[in-house]
C-alpha cells in the first residue's frame, strides 16, 4: 500500500467482490526479519478504514479469518459492530482498535498465543481479518482496489523533467497497457473505459509509440501518447518527469492534431473541454497534464485511461459538462465467469450476474422486434439497457442483490442518468432486481415513477434466467 503522502506501507490484503458488494480479507502480521508479513498492520487497517469511509462503503460485518477461526461458525467470530454501520459516521481509529482487540480476545481451538518482543506469550492485536463491505455507487474491482492501495496521493507539484528516465518510464507504462484484454497483435481492449490501445510497430528511439481509440476495433484514433525523439526538449509531445517524492510519472502536453474524428485541439481550449488540470514542471514553458503515475501504480493504467476518455470527450466536441449530449452506446454487457486466480485462498470461479441477464434480455427483446442498448453520457457514465420496443423506450438498471446499497444505487442512477442523457428524458424507469423487496420501498421507488421487476438466477444454470410473468408483460416481452 503507499500512504496518502506517498510513502510505502507494509501491509496487504485480497479484494474480490462486483458492482457494490466486496469482500476485503486483510492480512496477518507474521514472520520476522526480512520474511515479516504485513509490518504495519495497525497502520495499513486505518488506512483502509478511511479510504472506504471516504467513498461512502458500509461495514456489513467483521470476522476473525485466520485458519483456525474458519471452522468456528460465522457469528462466532464476528468481531466489531453487530449491526451494518456507515464508515464516515465512525472514527476510523476507534472502529480499528475495537476490532483489533475483540480479534486479539477471541479464543480459537489450535490457535497459538503471539509472542512479543520480549518473548512474553500474549493476545494477537494482528490476526487476519475478513471485511463485508458494500458501497454505494458500483465499482470496478480493480479500480477500487487501485483506489484502497494508492489512495487520491498527495500534491505532487512542482515536477522536473528527467530525460534519463525516457525509456525505463515508458518501457514500465507499455507493461501496464498489456495488463488489458488482448484484442490483436499488440492490441489490447480496457472494457471498464471501452477504449482500445494499440502498441506500435513505430518506433521512437527504439521504444514503440502507443495509440488509442474506442471499441475494439476501428481506425479513428483518439491521440497517441509516443515517446520524445529529445527528452531534454519540449519539442515533444510526452516526457517522463519526477516528482518531489522521487516517483516517476509519464506526462503529455495539451495538444490533439487534427484527424477524422475532430479539428486540432490545444492550449485552453483542450483544457476547457477535457476538465484537466495541468501540474507545473521546473523550467518547462507549456502547460503538461499526467497521464500516469509509474511508481507503486496499479498495475492497469487507470490514469492513462481516464486521460484517454477526456481527450474522446474533447474530440466529440463535448466538454466535461457537456451542454449537449450525442447518443453514444457502450459495449454489451459480458455474461461469461472469470477466475480469481489462487494465491492464499483457492482459486474459484466468479460469475458476471448482471452480465448473464442483460444477455438474456437482449436475446428477448431482439425475438420480439426491439433493441437493448447501453447508452452512454459523453462523460462515460454509462446506463445498464435502454429497451426499445415499438414506441416504447425503458431505462433499466440491473442489480444483483436486493440489498439497501443495491436499491439506493440502482434508483440514484435512473433518475441522474434521465437528467444528464437528455434521450432519455422520456424513457420509463425500471429497477430490475433478482427478488421482491419490501413494500415500504416499493412504495417509495414507485412515487418517483420507478417501476421494480423481478428476475430468478439458477445457481446450477449459468446464463439460464427465469423471468416471472408480470416481469415480461410490464416490459411487453410476453
Amino acid at each position: 500500500m503507499i500512504s496518502d503522502s506517498g510513502q510505502p506501507v507494509e501491509a496487504t490484503f485480497e479484494l474480490v467482490g462486483e458492482g457494490s458488494n466486496f469482500t476485503l480479507v486483510f492480512k496477518a502480521d507474521g514472520g520476522s526479519g526480512k520474511n515479516r508479513l504485513n509490518r504495519d498492520y495497525g497502520r495499513g487497517l486505518e488506512i483502509l478504514i478511511r479510504r472506504l469511509s471516504s467513498i461512502s462503503a458500509s461495514l456489513n460485518g467483521a470476522y476473525l479469518d485466520s485458519s483456525f477461526a474458519q471452522q468456528l461458525e460465522e457469528e462466532k467470530r464476528r468481531v466489531g459492530p453487530v449491526e451494518e454501520i456507515f464508515l464516515a459516521d465512525v472514527d476510523a481509529r476507534d472502529l480499528c482498535s475495537t476490532i483489533r482487540r475483540e480479534a486479539a480476545s477471541l479464543k480459537v481451538p489450535g490457535a497459538r498465543k503471539a509472542q512479543d518482543k520480549t518473548g512474553k506469550r500474549g493476545v494477537n492485536q494482528t490476526r487476519r481479518l475478513r471485511l463485508d463491505l458494500s458501497t454505494p455507487a458500483a465499482y470496478d474491482v480493480s479500480t477500487l482496489r487501485a483506489y484502497l492501495e494508492n489512495g487520491f496521493g498527495r500534491d505532487v507539484e512542482p515536477m522536473q523533467m528527467a530525460p534519463v528516465e525516457t525509456t525505463a518510464g515508458f518501457t514500465r507504462w507499455l507493461e501496464m497497457l498489456r495488463t488489458g484484454e488482448q484484442v490483436g497483435k499488440e492490441t489490447w481492449y480496457f472494457a471498464s473505459h471501452n477504449i482500445r490501445v494499440r502498441i506500435g510497430p513505430r518506433l521512437v528511439n527504439g521504444v514503440p509509440i502507443a495509440r488509442f481509440a474506442e471499441g475494439r476495433r476501428g481506425k479513428d484514433w483518439i491521440v497517441e501518447i509516443n515517446p520524445p525523439r529529445s527528452p531534454e526538449r519540449e519539442d515533444g509531445l510526452s516526457t517522463i518527469a519526477i516528482d518531489p517524492l522521487k516517483r516517476r510519472w509519464l506526462l503529455r502536453q495539451g495538444t490533439l492534431h487534427k484527424n477524422q474524428l475532430s479539428e486540432r485541439i490545444d492550449s485552453d481550449r483542450f483544457r476547457d473541454l477535457t476538465g484537466l488540470k495541468s501540474v507545473h514542471v521546473n523550467d518547462a514553458e507549456r502547460p503538461w497534464y499526467p497521464v500516469e503515475r509509474l511508481d507503486f501504480a496499479a498495475a492497469t493504467p487507470l490514469g492513462t485511461l481516464e486521460f484517454v476518455a477526456r481527450c474522446a470527450l474533447a474530440r466529440s466536441g463535448g466538454s466535461f459538462l457537456p451542454a449537449v449530449e450525442v447518443e453514444l452506446f457502450g459495449a454489451p454487457e459480458i455474461a461469461q465467469s472469470y477466475t480469481i486466480p489462487a494465491s492464499e485462498t483457492s482459486e474459484r470461479e466468479v460469475r458476471r450476474k448482471q452480465g448473464e441477464v442483460w444477455e438474456a434480455l437482449e436475446r428477448l427483446a431482439r425475438e420480439k422486434g426491439g433493441e437493448l442498448k447501453k447508452p452512454r453520457h459523453a462523460r462515460g457514465y454509462e446506463v445498464d439497457g435502454l429497451l426499445r420496443l415499438k414506441s416504447r423506450s425503458v431505462l433499466i438498471e440491473i442489480k444483483t442483490t436486493t440489498a439497501a446499497a443495491d436499491i439506493y444505487t440502482g434508483a440514484g442512477q435512473l433518475l441522474l442518468y434521465r437528467q444528464i442523457i437528455p434521450t432519455l428524458a422520456e424513457a420509463e424507469l425500471v429497477l430490475l432486481l433478482p427478488g421482491d423487496i419490501p413494500r415500504l420501498f416499493a412504495d417509495a421507488l414507485s412515487s418517483h415513477s420507478i417501476r421494480v421487476l423481478t428476475y430468478r438466477l439458477d445457481a446450477g444454470r449459468p446464463s439460464e434466467v427465469e423471468w416471472p410473468t408480470d416481469t415480461l408483460k410490464h416490459l411487453g416481452l410476453a
